[in-house]
This record gives C-alpha cells, sequence and structure tokens, in this order.
C-alpha cells in the first residue's frame, strides 16, 4: 500500500507542476525565455558578444567584478553597452569563491579572495560597494547578482542568500537545470555553463526548456578566449536560432525575465 501511495503522489506531484507551468505565459504568448549572461566583463564581451547580439536585436547580462581593472579601464564601454540596453549586474568586487569546494581545488584563485576567510558582513559590505560603482556607470539602483563560482556560503559554511536578498530582486546560480516557474527561488535561479559546448548542444538545451514549458539561464565567460570559452561559431549559431525562433522564445536580460517571474507568480497567486 505504501508503494502505491508513493506512486500516486508522485504522479498528483508530477501533474500539479505541469499544469502550473503551462498556466505561466510569457510575453507574446512565448513558449519559453532565453537569458544570455557573460561573466566578468573579459574583452571578448565587448568585442564580440556586444556586437553579434546587437546584429541579431538582443540585449545580454554582463555580470561584472567591478573592482577589476578588465571593467575599470572600459568604462565608457560599458556606459554605452547598459545605455544600448544591455544589463551591468553584480558580480562581486573582487570574484571571491571558495578555495576548496565539490572535490575541486582553486589554486587560480587569489588568497585575499578565499570565500573561505570571508564573514557576512564582508560579504554584504563589498555587494553594496560593487553595486554603487555599476549605479556610477548606468545609473540603475536595481540590478540582478550572480554568484562567483557559483558559490552561497562564507567560511563558516553560511548561507549568505538570506543575507542579500534586501540588496537584489533575483541572481543567478548553478545547477543546469531548468527551473520550476512556481518553485525556484528567485534569489537562486540555476544556469547552464557554457564550457566548450557546440551551438547544436545548446539548442537542444533551449528546445528542452521549451518542453518542459520552464526556461534557460546561459551562462557565458569567453567568446573564443580565456579558461572557459566558447567559440564565436557557436555562439553565434545560438543566436541565429534564437532569432529564428522570436515567436516561440522571448530572449531578455536576466533581470527582466525574473521581473516579468515575479509578476506572473503574483497574477496565479504563487
Amino acid at each position: 500500500m505504501s508503494k502505491i501511495l508513493a506512486i500516486l503522489t508522485i504522479l498528483w506531484s508530477t501533474t500539479v507542476f505541469a499544469q502550473d507551468q503551462k498556466s505561466f505565459t510569457w510575453p507574446d504568448f512565448a513558449k519559453s525565455a532565453v537569458c544570455l549572461t557573460y561573466d566578468d566583463a573579459t574583452a571578448s564581451h565587448l568585442n564580440i558578444a556586444i556586437p553579434d547580439l546587437e546584429k541579431y536585436n538582443f540585449r545580454g547580462t554582463f555580470y561584472i567584478s567591478a573592482g577589476f581593472a578588465l571593467f575599470g579601464n572600459q568604462l565608457e564601454k560599458w556606459r554605452r553597452a547598459a545605455k544600448d540596453g544591455h544589463e551591468l549586474g553584480n558580480h562581486t568586487l573582487f570574484h571571491p569563491c571558495l578555495e576548496n569546494t565539490r572535490g575541486e581545488h582553486r589554486d587560480w584563485l587569489n588568497p585575499a579572495y578565499r570565500l573561505e576567510t570571508y564573514s557576512i558582513t564582508r560579504i554584504v559590505d563589498e555587494l553594496r560597494s560593487a553595486s554603487t560603482l555599476l549605479e556610477a556607470v548606468d545609473g540603475n539602483t536595481r540590478r540582478s547578482f550572480a554568484y562567483t563560482c557559483c558559490d552561497t556560503h562564507v567560511g563558516n559554511g553560511e548561507s549568505f542568500i538570506d543575507f542579500i536578498r534586501p540588496l537584489f530582486p533575483c541572481a543567478r546560480g548553478g545547477g543546469e537545470t531548468f527551473p520550476s516557474l512556481r518553485e525556484t527561488d528567485l534569489m537562486n535561479v540555476p544556469s547552464f555553463a557554457v564550457i566548450n559546448h557546440s551551438g547544436d548542444q545548446m539548442i537542444i538545451w533551449v528546445k528542452q526548456a521549451m518542453a518542459e514549458n520552464s526556461m534557460i539561464v546561459f551562462m557565458f565567460h569567453g567568446i573564443d578566449e580565456t579558461d572557459l570559452p566558447v567559440t564565436r561559431q557557436a555562439h553565434g549559431q545560438l543566436l541565429e536560432y534564437l532569432d529564428q525562433n522570436r515567436k516561440d522564445i522571448w530572449t531578455a536580460p536576466f533581470l527582466e525575465v525574473m521581473t516579468h517571474v515575479e509578476k506572473e507568480r503574483r497574477r496565479l497567486g504563487w
């Protein structure tokens, strides 16, 4: 009997989830949404990603570590990008990460920015400072956040997610799953890290998001550069597919999409 009840519970939960996802609506009756996000303000974002996005009249989200010279040396170009509709997101001041996590040792990490040495107070203060610097560039007081290395804890193991809720309406995390539009915490939305993936593979992910009546967030780093690359050809292939399927896929910056999700949740009484 217990096995039967367990099976019935799973079937009921699956049915409710499917009904929830289908009752959710995207702008212009699209079937899914895509967010194109880019981390660390690398040269290829200005030289390749933004021009290629604008070729198809798309806008991306660029997560910036505001204390890095990569950003500070190109302020006018980033100001122009923001004026043209691209989102400048908070990616901390100095990109702190856990040195050891999930079986990984990050020997590339600057010891001064090991999250193991951070307190909640320090990470919150640095995030506030980063937002202030970004506001000086784009004039916006409302922006999204992306966890560096997808890490959400400081040295004592305490999560800082709840402590930064007053600072941001939404945040991008990791996990490579398609979010439940009803239940996903908007302060830790999963994303798909693109590392040497082909255009065909990224298009498969988009199709899977559509099949699940969900959405997908892409996490890019360098385009034809850095140790976490994607080729310009693959990136362009994805953009071309999204352009050809505008009727079914809404492509927009992360903050814009998450704002819509929040409004739809309120409308549906979720």
